[in-house]
């Protein structure tokens, strides 16, 4: 199933990314608790990924490419598996840091050890997509937002289907990774769009 992508920028063009500019704060970021977060500069994938997740463009007006929709429950699940992966002792903290303020930022539930979660495994975009265009977003796909019902005080409307916008060099990470599920539902891509 190919990923949702909104683009944001249809003037730019996609191009290789630089997990390497993670290890650069952006220039947006200028409270003292993020800088912290990138010095010194990361070496385990699982903070540089976390660090990505938190440069969304959505949220911080930045100028990028694209953004991808994730289904809700993978990016949680994600969440929760980076926070409990092995990394280097000087930075457990900052990853699991970065991993609760990523939570905050998508309103998903604060990752802790002895959470349950599973290995990511390839990234399903099937529960977003219409069946026969898997290219065109179903009419009940809508990006989480986290609010409750005013009214009843319970989630927003459970018929429609949540996600998160995820930046391109997070999403390009994962597919570098754990993969994505081809449209036929079997076949796993590690490769970017050509």
């Amino acid at each position: 199933m190919s990923p949702a992508v909104f683009d944001i920028s249809s003037m730019l063009t996609m191009t290789t990314p630089s997990y390497a500019a993670a290890a650069q704060p952006p220039i947006r970021r200028e409270n003292g608790s993020m800088q912290n977060l990138y010095t010194p500069p990361p070496t385990s994938m699982t903070l540089v990924a976390a660090l990505l997740l938190l440069d969304n463009p959505l949220f911080t007006k930045t100028k990028f490419d694209r953004v991808y929709l994730l289904p809700r429950p993978y990016v949680q699940n994600w969440i929760l598996w980076a926070y409990h992966q092995s990394v280097p002792n000087d930075e457990t903290r900052r990853l699991q840091l970065a991993l609760r303020m990523a939570s905050e930022y998508f309103r998903l539930t604060m990752p802790k050890l002895g959470d349950d979660f599973h290995d990511p495994g390839p990234i399903d975009c099937s529960t977003l997509a219409e069946e026969t265009r898997p290219l065109v977003l179903k009419e009940n796909v809508e990006v989480w937002d986290g609010k409750e019902n005013e009214k009843t005080g319970e989630e927003e409307k459970s018929d429609l289907v949540y996600c998160c916008a995820v930046p391109e060099r997070f999403f390009e990470l994962l597919r570098s990774v754990h993969g994505v599920l081809c449209e036929d539902l079997k076949s796993i891509t590690f490769q970017g769009a050509a």
